[in-house]
């Protein structure tokens, strides 16, 4: 062995023996044992974030639309995001809501309506009931269904100024000619809810949506007519648009109510004028068949 190998032995032997007896002393925990650390609490999963797609069946209606839903979960069960409805049905905009367990809640407040849906989620799919609430107290409900497209948890930033509102949705399709948009646009700009009012733009959206035979803007038109809203006071059209109403489904007025509109008007009107807007009406239903509801 060389004289430089012995010296690396010697310091070797030297340094155990000199770190054997500290060992003993301290004990084996602190050197050889790492010290146990408590493992950190794994994250909940996120059941809900994703894209949805499906269906809303408005019963009060009889009408069924699709509609998409982006939903980001936070870790503490709040749920935000985006729903888009497609005409003529709104309620197109921001939600907010919450989850337990299963169980989903949320609402979206529109131009014209708050809309609360309650539902439960079974793997990929979300099913439930909402019940629509309009300002002045009448109510609609309905049923969904939705089936995730996406579990990718959304990149934008949710508010009511990024998603998508009713008025983004809706004109583009009133301007399609959709008399159901037309019709509930022409609310919109009548009452002045999520744009500026303007009577004489909701009566041409009125009018369009009534010459294709929506039973609501032709009462709305008719109503017009009777009050001078956004077009000259005429009591012949007034009573004219009133009367076609009459034999469609208008939702938040009975047949009682329009009987009783009609009268009104008709007590303005000759018998003789009465009797030509009688006979336009008949020329009407005559171009315009009623189709069973």
């Amino acid at each position: 062995m060389s004289k430089g190998r012995m010296v690396g032995w010697v310091l070797a032997a030297v340094m155990v023996t000199a770190v054997l007896p500290a060992l003993s002393q301290q004990g084996e925990g602190p050197i050889l044992m790492p010290k146990k650390t408590t493992p950190s609490a794994r994250p909940p999963i996120l059941l809900f974030t994703g894209t949805y797609s499906g269906k809303v069946h408005n019963l009060t209606e009889g009408l069924s639309v699709d509609f998409t839903v982006s939903v980001r979960e936070s870790q503490k069960g709040a749920i935000e995001g985006c729903m888009t409805v497609k005409p003529p049905l709104g309620g197109s905009g921001y939600l907010k809501g919450s989850v337990q367990g299963s169980e989903i809640e949320f609402d979206v407040v529109g131009a014209l309506s708050k809309i609360t849906f309650n539902g439960k989620r079974v793997a990929n799919e979300l099913s439930g009931t909402y019940l629509v609430s309009f300002p002045k107290g009448s109510q609609e409900n309905g049923e969904f269904t939705l089936r995730r497209t996406s579990q990718d948890a959304p990149r934008i930033v949710f508010s009511s100024q990024t998603c998508p509102d009713d008025l983004a949705i809706l004109t583009p399709a009133a301007e399609q000619g959709n008399a159901g948009a037309q019709a509930y646009l022409g609310t919109m700009y009548y009452l002045g809810r999520g744009v500026p009012q303007d009577y004489p733009h909701a009566a041409s959206l009125f009018r369009r949506a009534a010459q294709q035979g929506n039973a609501s803007a032709q009462l709305m038109l008719g109503v017009f007519y009777l009050q001078g809203t956004g077009v000259s006071l005429d009591y012949s059209e007034a009573y004219f648009w009133c009367k076609v109403a009459s034999a469609g489904k208008v939702e938040g007025a009975t047949k009682e109510t329009i009987a009783s509109l009609l009268n009104k008007i008709a007590g303005q009107l000759s018998s003789e004028a009465q009797a030509k807007v009688e006979q336009r009406v008949r020329d009407w239903f005559a171009q315009h068949p009623l189709t069973p509801e």
